[in-house]
């Protein structure tokens, strides 16, 4: 009994032990799973799951990720901005509020001053905020209250701004500009002292009542005011300087520049005086009662007017000067037909103490003048005249003169020439890429970089059977029309600034070419314009089943297109090869360049005054195949420009090889046995 009972405990303890043992790993594995976040690695174990949970799993692993929220097209928007200013003698006081909204998740930064003003209060819906000064501004950081699911919040705040700006003070026109947030909204409320005159904001007044403005801002980034500063209505120092001292003292140098042109001639002045001594707020001028005055230009103008017999002028300024001040005048008299002579018109300023001055003579209406009769004056040199003399009207000298003493005269002569017509338009080049395929079809890309002065249309006479598929205008489509002789009308911008960049005329046309056959000859033909071009280069794809024998026509073909373009700039004027090799301009190849670019990536059109070429869903994509040629040619004036390739089909040309090769190796042989029987014999 003893032993049964001692094997049932022995059975009992080693059943316990191999469950605690076989529990151990279990433990283990969980804790393990729990700490490491991971999947353990459990060899030869198998999971059992039912169907459907299985099926569901796997079209949950099979779902794309939902996509992550689109960003605020703004992280920031200032919705409105309010400015009550108090401009005085010394000192503008700005209250500003802001309605601002913020976009989005984290803190937002808004530039609140800058450009020398002193900020002395900032709240944030009441309560002070993070602020940052970063070289002359001050930024406030708002928060933005994130996202909700697939929504971004909005958050709006109300900063509440007080800053100070510098306002000269002195007599004269002044502007005072500081910067701003840009606001959707803007309304300027302002009270400026009285002793101000001619104030205005930004160039617009609205709603002006006695000494307060009211002015509705557009969008923009800064506020300009500007005023005068009048001379004091009660005796001031100024006045007391002129009861000590007495009158002023004027001095007066004139720069007059007469402009003969065809229907009249024109007289700019410049008039700079010298106040000594003591104030004045007027001035006396005298002139020619032929000359009609168009207009008085100078600073703080308060008003003009002439006298009754029309040959005098007093101007009156809005402060007292005292020091240097300038004016301006512009005269013109009608060009009686027949005239020979013309008496040059003296700008005298009246009541001056010493007056000299320079004068000058242009024309830009084809007449040739010479000098006649002059008392009292000093030839000058172009070289030595006042820089201010020459931009009055930016036309070189014919003749000029220095005087000293008001007594001066001057008579010249004058006779007409013919005027000729100079050139309107000119194409600075014409880059051009196509392509050809053997059943007889071309389709030609070509870029044209205009420079127009005052023509209307650029008229295209497209090859005998072409179609114009598109055009555009700096990398936008453009509507043309064709004029009684088929000859397309493209409308020209014009190119106003003297040295601007050449704007880009871009066309798409096809046009038949012969069809390949056993042999023969491809003639391409390229659109002509009515204006010259300076420079062309065409690149041409032609069918590679062909072999070409010779290219005519009147381009030249060009080899070492792309080893010229590698060539460094510090080593093109050292290079023997890329001076030897070199056919267009330098910008004219890295055009070329670009197009073909443009083509083989399928990029869009790129403009040298545009970055972005357009919307190219209306331009025909040219299919580039093929073997490639390219040809330039130099100055084209109205004149067609046309590229002829010889060519024999390839596989008739690998023929006829192969035949040149056995009638070779035929002779060869009959030459070799020749010379054996000689031996023999």
């Amino acid at each position: 009994m003893r032993n049964r009972s001692t094997k049932k405990i022995l059975i009992f303890v080693s059943l316990s032990l191999f469950l605690l043992w076989a529990m151990f790993p279990m433990t283990n594995f969980a804790t393990a799973g729990i700490v490491d976040g991971k999947v353990p690695k459990m060899p030869k174990t198998d999971v059992t799951i039912p169907w459907e949970e299985f099926k569901e799993l796997i079209e949950e692993l099979g779902k794309e990720p939902p996509p992550p929220p689109l960003p605020p097209p703004v992280e920031l928007s200032v919705k409105e901005a309010k400015y009550k200013v108090d401009l005085s003698l010394g000192l503008i006081t700005v209250d500003a509020t802001f309605e601002v909204i913020t976009f989005g998740k984290g803190w937002r930064e808004l530039k609140i001053i800058g450009n020398g003003a002193s900020l002395v209060l900032l709240t944030v819906d009441g309560k002070d905020a993070p602020t940052k000064v970063k070289g002359d501004s001050v930024f406030v950081y708002l928060k933005g209250d994130g996202e909700v699911g697939e929504m971004v919040k909005s958050k709006k705040y109300k900063v509440e701004t007080r800053f100070y700006v510098f306002a000269p003070k002195t007599p004269g026109p002044h502007t005072v500009s500081f910067s701003v947030p840009n606001a959707a909204v803007g309304i300027l409320t302002m009270n400026f002292d009285g002793k101000l005159k001619d104030v205005n904001v930004n160039g617009i007044e609205f709603g002006r009542s006695q000494e307060r403005l009211s002015v509705v801002l557009e969008s923009g980034d800064a506020i300009k005011i500007k005023y005068t500063v009048a001379a004091p209505k009660e005796k001031g120092e100024a006045v007391k300087a002129k009861e000590e001292v007495g009158e002023p003292i004027v001095l007066s140098e004139v720069m007059t520049v007469l402009d003969i042109e065809e229907e009249a001639f024109f007289v700019d002045a410049i008039i700079n005086y010298e106040v000594r001594s003591a104030p004045t707020t007027s001035f006396q001028i005298s002139f020619p009662d032929d000359l009609e005055l168009i207009d008085v230009f100078g600073d703080g103008i308060a008003g003009w007017e002439l006298n009754e017999k029309k040959n005098g002028l007093k101007v009156r300024v809005g402060y007292e000067i005292l020091g240097n001040y300038s004016l301006r005048l512009t005269f013109e008299r009608a060009f009686k037909e027949g005239t020979k002579t013309i008496d040059f018109p003296k700008i005298v300023p009246l009541n001056v103490k010493r007056d000299t001055g320079y004068i000058a003579i242009v024309s830009g209406g084809g007449f040739e003048i010479f000098e006649g009769n002059e008392i009292k004056l000093t030839p000058q040199d172009p070289s030595e005249l006042p820089r201010a003399l020459l931009n009055i009207k930016g036309l070189p000298p014919v003749l000029s003169y220095r005087y000293t003493n008001p007594d001066w005269l001057l008579t010249v002569g004058v006779e007409k020439g013919e005027l000729l017509p100079v050139l309107s338009a000119n194409a600075d080049s014409a880059n051009t890429i196509g392509v050809v395929t053997t059943d007889g079809k071309m389709v030609i890309m070509t870029h044209y970089y205009i420079r127009n002065r005052n023509l209307q249309y650029l008229k295209i006479t497209l090859p005998e059977g072409g179609e114009l598929w598109s055009a555009r205008l700096r990398g936008k489509p453009l509507k043309v029309s064709v004029d009684s002789d088929k000859k397309i009308l493209v409308p020209l911008p014009l190119t106003v600034e003297r040295n601007a960049e050449p704007f880009l005329v871009e066309t798409i046309i096809f046009v038949p070419v012969n069809k390949s056959k056993t042999f023969g000859k491809i003639v391409i033909e390229l659109p002509t314009l009515n204006i010259p071009v300076s420079e062309m280069m065409a690149t041409i794809h032609l069918p590679d089943k062909n072999s070409y024998l010779s290219f005519g026509g009147d381009m030249d073909e060009i080899e070492y297109f792309e080893k010229i373009l590698k060539v460094k700039e510090e080593d093109r004027s050292s290079s023997s090869f890329y001076q030897k090799n070199i056919k267009l301009r330098r910008e004219v190849y890295e055009r070329q360049q670009q197009l073909e670019d443009v083509v083989n990536w399928n990029e869009q059109p790129i403009s040298p005054d545009s970055k972005i070429g357009g919307d190219p869903s209306s331009q025909f994509q040219v299919p580039l195949r093929g073997e490639i040629h390219r040809f330039v040619k130099l100055i084209v004036i109205s004149e067609k420009s046309q590229i002829t390739a010889t060519y024999i089909n390839g596989s008739l040309m690998w023929k006829m090889k192969l035949f040149i090769l056995l009638i070779a190796v035929i002779g060869l042989l009959i030459v070799v046995r020749k010379k054996r029987k000689k031996k023999g014999a």
